[in-house]
């Protein structure tokens, strides 16, 4: 049987053990993230961290300018030969007249802006990814250079990070 001076005791060891782990369990799980050497983590547009916001091959972001979502599609024309980074949105990809084309959209929302991307130059595991684990839609980061297809202008797609 119990005593009353033995079930106060438990409580607060109890509480106290449960509030450590409250509190230890998210700032290890940071503390992990921060200290991952992967590159694939990184801060997004948002300022959010995750995987697949990283920069792959280190100085690729002082390569590409990074171009606002909306000023882009102002001035695309205008940009012809850039070479730009956009964040955006992929909800699917495919292969269409012998080209793989991609429709890189400003977010997942309904109604969101899109700008095409011709991703020919992608490498095969990049493409793959698109058409498999992307195939209901993912995050991006496009490293592309701007250029025409059909008289169009498009973003030529020459990386992509997920």
């Amino acid at each position: 049987m119990i005593k009353k001076n033995e079930v106060f005791p438990r409580a607060i060891i109890g509480s106290v053990f449960f509030l450590l782990l409250v509190l230890f369990v998210p700032w290890a799980s940071a503390q992990e993230h921060r200290q991952t050497p992967d590159p694939g983590w990184g801060l997004n547009a948002d300022g959010a961290y995750g995987f697949g916001y990283g920069d792959k091959s280190g100085s690729k972001s002082q390569q590409y300018q990074y171009v606002d979502f909306v000023e882009f599609q102002l001035d695309i024309d205008q940009m012809r030969g850039e070479k730009v980074r956009l964040v955006g949105y992929i909800p699917t990809s495919g292969l269409k007249m012998n080209k793989w084309f991609v429709d890189v959209f400003e977010s997942s929302e309904l109604g969101s802006r899109a700008i095409t991307g011709v991703a020919d130059d992608l490498s095969r595991e990049d493409r793959r990814y698109l058409v498999t684990d992307c195939k209901s839609g993912c995050s991006v980061t496009v490293f592309a250079q701007v250029g025409a297809y059909r008289g169009e202008s498009v973003l030529l797609l020459e990386d992509i990070d997920f």
